[in-house]
């Protein structure tokens, strides 16, 4: 049965720095009766929750770091407990504030801890913003085992491929763990809030949208930014449309070629009172 009742198409733009999310969708109201809720498969939420952990991640990286800043994996020269490591990361946190503090500065930072399977060695990857240390000065403060410290390279992805590394143990989490986040992060990093557009675009305008995705003839909706991938499917539940666009500032391209990707899922077609 479609659903009977009145919606409107929201639009809600994240905008981090040289970069910017435009995401449309419908928003349902009453009066009407709406099919009963279809409840995702524990899988399916498993995905969900993963691909929003790492937008967000992706969000945060893109608006409070960029060229210049680091990057380092720490490691073990042999194993160590998930206690004992965290507790040395606690105090490798604690040197790095006391330096950058003392340097008139304020560490910023994001990290993710991973166990091998095999080895059982705990690692952490992390990043973090550009101090009074140099690379090999950072290295040397782990102690611990391996470390190697690199600067971040921006493209018009970003860090985008960052986040899905860093965010990637979500992926194999055990069910007790399903429910905590994969990395963390120090409480003085910018959060990107969305601006948030209701009537703006019209129904039409999301089916348009959604067809150039379709045939890979979409351009960016914002100015002075170029489309970096744009993203556009039908909702099996709901039936209504969904159109994902990430930009990026011409510059972060290096002079390479702008050549947008395009993923379009089964548009399929609306039922009466749909989108």
């Amino acid at each position: 049965m479609a659903y009977q009742g009145r919606f409107f198409v929201r639009k809600r733009i994240w905008r981090c720095g040289q970069f910017a999310e435009v995401e449309l969708y419908p928003v349902f109201q009453p009066p009407g009766k709406r099919r009963s809720r279809c409840r995702p498969t524990k899988e399916c939420q498993r995905r969900l929750n993963q691909r929003a952990s790492q937008m967000k991640l992706a969000r945060l990286l893109r608006l409070n770091f960029g060229e210049g800043d680091l990057e380092i994996d720490l490691t073990y020269a042999s194993p160590e407990s998930a206690e004992e490591a965290a507790d040395d990361f606690r105090k490798f946190l604690g040197e790095l504030r006391k330096i950058w503090r003392k340097a008139g500065e304020e560490l910023r930072f994001i990290y993710t801890r991973e166990q091998g399977k095999k080895s059982g060695r705990v690692h952490f990857h992390m990043v973090l913003n550009q101090g009074p240390l140099s690379r090999d000065e950072l290295e040397a403060l782990w102690g611990h085992g391996y470390a190697n410290a690199r600067r971040l390279r921006m493209d018009e992805n970003g860090v985008s491929g960052l986040a899905g590394y860093l965010s990637k143990q979500g992926r194999k989490r055990k069910p007790e763990d399903a429910g905590k986040r994969s990395w963390s992060c120090s409480r003085n990093l910018q959060r990107p809030e969305p601006e948030i557009r209701d009537g703006a675009v019209t129904v039409g305008d999301v089916m348009a949208l959604a067809e150039e995705i379709d045939r890979r003839s979409a351009e960016a909706v914002m100015p002075d930014m170029t489309l970096v991938e744009a993203e556009a499917w039908r909702n099996q539940v709901n039936k209504g449309l969904y159109i994902r666009l990430e930009m990026a500032a011409p510059e972060c391209w290096h002079g390479r070629p702008q050549v947008p990707r395009y993923i379009s899922g089964d548009l399929g077609e609306p039922g009466d009172g749909e989108i």
